[in-house]
């Protein structure tokens, strides 16, 4: 190799690194890390040449293990960076072949990567939007990277593919499947917001105007239609509050002060706080507890809150029978149920029974009052102390919500 060619091949990376840093902001990190692949690449490809021209005269930081040839380890040296990094890249050459690939586009079509290598695109991925994106790399005669968003096998993808003129092009492949799961859930927290004050909303505005219409003046009515105003906007307030509350133990802002708790006494505070509103629907409240329970570490606050609102639902939804508390000790664990014998939860709903606002029964949600995250808190709740919350239900015969805590450890 000529003193051109070599000073040609030493400048190219850094050349490659100047551009990256002049136009990091008009890139896209898709479109970085492609290029810092080919950077990497062509990095590799100089020392390979550069061992192959120069004989022993090669870089001082390339030391091969002892026997080892020098090819074979920079080999397994571009192989371990691929499989290092979290983006899938593929290298395709012109006839769509797979000529290379890494641990992550690998897994992201369920193979490794010698199960993909040499096999054709269209054989390993069939999506119509990752094959045209390739094809036209392909037909450019620039480098110019070009995007794209898909879904493969239940994932997410963003794609960028760079054109290698004559040889090939390059596909980088980002999972963004959890970031698109945040971005659904963000909408549809937003739209459920908007639904859940909407309606209150909607009907504290009509009272107010058929009271300003002249309604005020039938002293019956007006006091009915403040009844119902004064309804509504404690509902908006509750609403607010425990949406404030989830929020603050979801973002971890919440002041969590642990100590020790006894469980039982909890239930006792809970089981008196409901005696009464049992009584008035005719429901039996029972508490069950063994004769000691040893503490667990926890805020009472939070954890009363989590118990109240179980209790709450269970007599809102049961009808007639019972609701029953208890609570035990196994494994370490100290268990606390609330059964009712309310009309119970389809197994299609069980699994969505915690998000925000979702309820079993909507057309209900006007009679009972609920804000439809009580059992969200609940849930959270039970996380920010290492617990669990497990729902058994029967549709027709009842359900039994069980928070799970950790005992105590004492030193």
């Amino acid at each position: 190799m000529n003193r051109s060619a070599r000073m040609g091949l030493l400048l190219l990376p850094g050349l490659i690194g100047i551009a990256i840093f002049l136009f990091r902001e008009n890139l896209s990190p898709l479109s970085t890390g492609i290029v810092s692949a080919l950077l990497l690449s062509c990095s590799g490809l100089l020392l390979h040449l550069q061992f192959r021209s120069w004989g022993s005269s090669r870089p001082v930081h390339f030391r091969p293990a002892p026997g080892e040839r020098p090819e074979l380890s920079l080999k397994a040296d571009l192989n371990n960076f691929l499989n290092a990094m979290n983006e899938g890249l593929l290298a395709v050459d012109p006839y769509e072949r797979i000529v290379l690939a890494n641990r992550a586009a690998a897994g992201i079509v369920g193979s490794t990567p010698e199960g993909i290598q040499g096999k054709y695109l269209w054989d390993v991925v069939s999506d119509p939007k990752l094959q045209s994106l390739c094809q036209s790399a392909l037909r450019s005669p620039t480098r110019v990277p070009l995007e794209s968003a898909t879904e493969v096998g239940g994932r997410f993808l963003e794609i960028s593919a760079a054109s290698l003129p004559g040889e090939g092009a390059i596909l980088l492949l980002l999972d963004v499947t959890d970031q698109h799961r945040l971005e659904r859930v963000r909408k549809d927290f937003v739209a459920n917001v908007s639904h859940e004050l909407r309606t209150p909303l909607t009907s504290i505005l009509g009272y107010v105007e058929t009271l300003h219409s002249g309604a005020w003046e039938d002293t019956e009515n007006a006091r009915r239609f403040l009844g119902k105003i004064q309804k509504h906007a404690r509902r908006m307030s509750s609403m607010i509050d425990e949406l404030l509350e989830l929020a603050r133990i979801e973002s971890g802002t919440a002041e969590l002060r642990f100590q020790p708790v006894q469980v039982g006494d909890l239930l006792r505070n809970v089981t008196d706080s409901f005696r009464d509103e049992a009584r008035k629907k005719g429901l039996d409240l029972a508490l069950s507890l063994p004769e000691s329970l040893p503490p667990v570490s926890g805020e009472p606050r939070l954890l009363e809150r989590a118990l109240n609102n179980l209790v709450d639902n269970a007599i809102k939804y049961t009808p007639s029978g019972s609701v029953s508390l208890s609570a035990r000790a196994e494994n370490g664990r100290v268990f606390c149920t609330v059964r009712d014998t309310g009309a119970g939860i389809e197994k299609e709903e069980q699994e969505r029974i915690f998000e925000r606002f979702y309820r079993a029964d909507p057309s209900r949600s006007g009679e009972t009052g609920g804000t439809g995250l009580g059992l969200s808190i609940v849930k959270r709740v039970a996380l920010a102390h290492d617990g669990e919350v497990h729902l058994e239900s029967d549709p027709g015969k009842g359900s039994a919500f069980t928070i799970s805590l950790p005992t105590l450890i004492i030193s």
